[in-house]
């Protein structure tokens, strides 16, 4: 999972995986909210579209909730940490407000 988020960081502001309901998928769900995922908000999907209210499906494989989990660049080494405080240092020298995340964004992008 470390590897596939660091890809996906690489990529994407925000991380996206879906995972099923019934039971097989216990260990998965709960692993994933360890991890820092939460539910994105669109609800219960069956096959590739969102399950409207008060519809019926099957508790099958298809059956999921989408999680999402905002992704960050890591920093990998104290040089690279020491380089954006440098840069923060750089930039309040001249009045230039960003947040420590924007540099590290700029940084990393």
């Amino acid at each position: 999972m470390d590897a596939a988020e660091k890809v996906a960081a690489q990529y994407s502001d925000m991380v996206y995986l879906g995972v099923g309901l019934h039971e097989g998928y216990g260990s998965a769900q709960r692993m994933y909210v360890k991890r820092g995922y939460i539910p994105d908000g669109t609800g219960v999907w069956y096959g590739e579209k969102v399950c409207p209210q008060y519809a019926d499906c099957c508790n099958d494989d298809d059956l999921v909730l989408y999680f999402s989990k905002a992704s960050f660049p890591i920093i990998s080494s104290f040089s690279n940490l020491i380089f954006l405080i440098a840069i923060k240092l750089f930039l309040s020298h001249y009045n230039i407000l960003l947040g420590f995340t924007s540099i590290a964004t700029l940084v990393f992008l």
